[in-house]
């Protein structure tokens, strides 16, 4: 039996055909690996266009995204918008070319491991965007600097040759387990890196209120930063 759309899904069907139906499903997902692989190709070129267009000295596409979609004087999701931020130049991006802003972060990302970690210090280099996806973490929590020993990790799991996503993932875990990195290590991390990205979002919006607030409403930030500093610290637990 041939299952289609227009079948209902309670059809009874006996063990040679459940198999069968489980086989075409197995040659579905292969067919889905290799046409990830073929869009893959060539990726980290094509990362290395997107920083390049990115950090353009004359900040062309500044300028074109200036013209058509003038910054306003409004926060995006809690925080002012950056007019030469990553945000706003994936909605370029995605406006110029019709990539997804994900998949604009996901090139950036990788352009970033190879260009500042990996290239200059590896002989097998990385070949697509795809292998380094999970490194990527690692620009998040400042471990950047451990890309290297990853990578050569996962070249000697794929018998020195280039290896996969899956190899570097492998790779990863068995770094971690070796140099010790506890869950413990991991909150820790996840604290610090927050204190970060919080601290940032404080500091971007004390100026918006300096540039745009009333002499009234600097002065209740103030107090209230000092009401918050001078009074018991909530628990992390």
């Amino acid at each position: 039996m041939t299952v289609t759309a227009d079948m209902p899904a309670t059809v009874e069907f006996d063990e040679v055909e459940y198999e069968a139906a489980l086989e075409r499903l197995r040659a579905f997902r292969r067919q889905l690996d290799q046409a990830d692989q073929r869009a893959d190709a060539g990726s980290l070129d094509r990362a290395a266009d997107l920083a390049m267009i990115f950090s353009d000295p004359e900040r062309r596409w500044v300028k074109e995204m200036d013209e058509t979609h003038p910054v306003k004087r409004t926060h995006f999701r809690g925080r002012p918008v950056d007019p030469e931020g990553r945000s706003r130049f994936a909605s370029y991006v995605n406006e110029k070319i019709g990539l997804y802003p994900r998949y604009s972060y996901f090139l950036l990302n990788a352009d970033e491991i190879a260009r500042n970690y990996l290239y200059s210090v590896q002989t097998i280099r990385p070949d697509s965007a795809g292998s380094l996806r999970p490194l990527y973490k690692l620009l998040k929590e400042e471990r950047g600097h451990e890309a290297p020993d990853i990578w050569q990790r996962a070249v000697r799991l794929a018998g020195e040759d280039v290896p996969t996503a899956a190899q570097v993932k492998q790779a990863l875990r068995d770094h971690d387990k070796t140099t010790g990195r506890t869950p413990a290590d991991r909150t820790a991390a996840y604290y610090k890196r927050t204190v970060k990205e919080e601290l940032d979002k404080a500091v971007r919006a004390a100026k918006w209120v300096h540039q745009y607030g009333s002499e009234e409403e600097k002065k209740r930030l103030l107090l209230t930063i000092h009401d918050v500093f001078t009074s018991t610290p909530e628990s992390k637990e």
